[in-house]
């Protein structure tokens, strides 16, 4: 039994003749006719009473009508369905992401995907930059907003966010009351930090930019976070180098003081499979360079 024999068969039940029925389905009457009856004989049942004056449905044919039309709207339904997978409006994207991209960058990104595709389901991981390559690797998380650089060269990387670096430093810290900070400064200061281990790349490069100013940064207490490292400044363990956006955050006791003569960036990038061909993940990553990375200064496609 084929779609078309079920379609066939609710013309001519819903007309009530074949003729009609025909001319409606643009095939010949005899044809028609030929398919009803190959029905007939493959359900072992008479659908239509037929006499030279009417067609009429028999007691099988009225039940048999009703589960035809369900089994016509849910193939329609799986072929929308499909179509709709298939351009990337339906379905799943499990994106990870780093704590520093809440306040401003996962925000905007999925309240403009959602609006385009409200369908699409898209779980959330919090993971550190290292967890979401694995991720990425093994599957789990399609996409990763994440810090570069990176040491694994099998990614594709995009930057949609350049943020500027900042110092955090208690209220109390004589150096808070200038209002930029000059890097040497920090020389004989306490660095509180993330462990070297969540991103290799990105640590070395904060260490390297206290190097380029002469000195090696001495590294105290490690934190989890980003919540966690400006609390424990407020609670005066060392001070620390943040993105500009940290100041979102509000914490009470402590000051945000611009670096002066400092051009390197606190990036996030976004990152997936190069060879991964879903249309979801492309359209997310449309909504992201569309939003995103309009704003960054000299913008390229890539790092």
């Amino acid at each position: 039994m084929e779609l078309r024999h079920l379609r066939y068969f609710i013309a001519v039940a819903e007309h009530l003749h074949f003729s009609r029925a025909a001319e409606i389905l643009h095939i010949a009457q005899p044809p028609l006719s030929q398919q009803i009856q190959s029905l007939e004989n493959e359900l072992g049942v008479p659908l239509f009473v037929r006499t030279r004056r009417s067609v009429q449905l028999t007691p099988a044919g009225k039940a048999f009508l009703d589960e035809a039309k369900k089994v016509i709207a849910q193939a329609e339904h799986a072929i929308a369905v499909a179509h709709q997978a298939h351009n990337g409006i339906l379905g799943q994207l499990d994106v990870g992401f780093v704590g520093t991209a809440i306040t401003e960058v996962l925000p905007t990104v999925l309240k403009a995907f959602r609006e385009q595709y409200p369908f699409v389901k898209t779980p959330l991981h919090n993971l550190v930059t290292i967890e979401q390559v694995q991720a990425l690797h093994e599957g789990w998380i399609q996409v990763g907003i994440l810090h570069p650089p990176l040491l694994d060269a099998s990614l594709h990387l995009e930057v949609i966010h350049r943020d500027p670096l900042v110092v955090v430093l208690p209220t109390d810290h004589a150096l808070a009351l200038q209002k930029q900070i000059a890097l040497v400064q920090l020389c004989e200061e306490t660095f509180v930090m993330y462990p070297r281990a969540w991103n290799p790349g990105l640590f070395d490069q904060m260490t390297s930019l206290c190097q380029s100013a002469g000195f090696h940064m001495h590294l105290g207490q490690e934190a989890s976070g980003w919540e966690s490292i400006i609390s424990l400044v407020a609670a005066n363990f060392g001070i620390s180098i943040v993105p500009a956006s940290s100041q979102l955050l509000r914490n009470a006791g402590v000051a945000y003081r611009p670096l002066q003569d400092v051009t390197s960036t606190f990036d996030l990038a976004l990152a997936w499979l190069p060879d991964n061909a879903s249309p979801i993940l492309h359209n997310f990553l449309h909504v992201a360079r569309e939003r995103l990375m309009p704003a960054i200064p000299g913008r390229d496609n890539g790092v």
